[in-house]
């Protein structure tokens, strides 16, 4: 095999014998035409661009203003919901339970009357109510009341509850003369 690579070898050039290897020019390509499409491509995907940009920025923009009206929605739902919370613990309270009680005609007993289930006995003397068993418990302070309530208090009621009446009456009316004496407070 070695004297097939010999023989298949280019020949060895000699020193005198210069032999020059002719050069010549490459033909040129149109390569014009395929700048064209890749400049067409960059237009069009930098054009897609800015319109995805825009489309975008109008969506956000969009949802913004929603956005702004659903929290200001939320603030009223939430103020709302605040005041509801109040007017349901007035509702719940222990002096519009009695109010509602005062109103329905309930008044109460000082001698209250049991009744034992099982047996079906009564403890206690059962006695009718009026209202003024106990002077120490006012009736809910209402305009259409407030008068019947200071002429059926008779003779019967505590100097406590005549003044408090009174004071109640002399700050409805507008005062037309200063007194000349202090009043004193106990």
């Amino acid at each position: 095999m070695s004297a097939l690579q010999t023989s298949n070898a280019a020949p060895e050039a000699k020193p005198g014998s210069e032999r020059r290897a002719t050069l010549r020019a490459v033909p040129k390509q149109a390569t014009q035409l395929s700048q064209l499409p890749f400049i067409f491509f960059i237009a069009i995907l930098l054009g897609g661009g800015l319109a995805g940009v825009l489309v975008l920025s109008t969506t956000i923009q969009t949802n913004s203003v929603e956005l702004q009206a659903l929290q200001s929605q939320e603030s009223d739902l939430s103020y709302q919901e605040a005041a509801l919370v109040a007017e349901a613990q007035k509702l719940r309270s222990s002096q519009n339970l009695a109010d509602e009680a005062w109103a329905l005609g309930m008044r109460p007993n000082p001698n209250p009357a049991f009744i034992k289930m099982p047996a079906g006995e009564i403890e206690g003397v059962p006695a009718p109510v009026t209202g003024d068993e106990l002077p120490g418990i006012v009736p809910p302070a209402t305009s259409a009341e407030t008068p019947a309530a200071t002429s059926s208090a008779g003779p019967s009621a505590s100097p406590e509850a005549e003044s408090s009446t009174g004071e109640s009456q002399a700050a409805d009316q507008p005062t037309q003369q200063p007194s000349p004496e202090p009043e004193e407070t106990p």
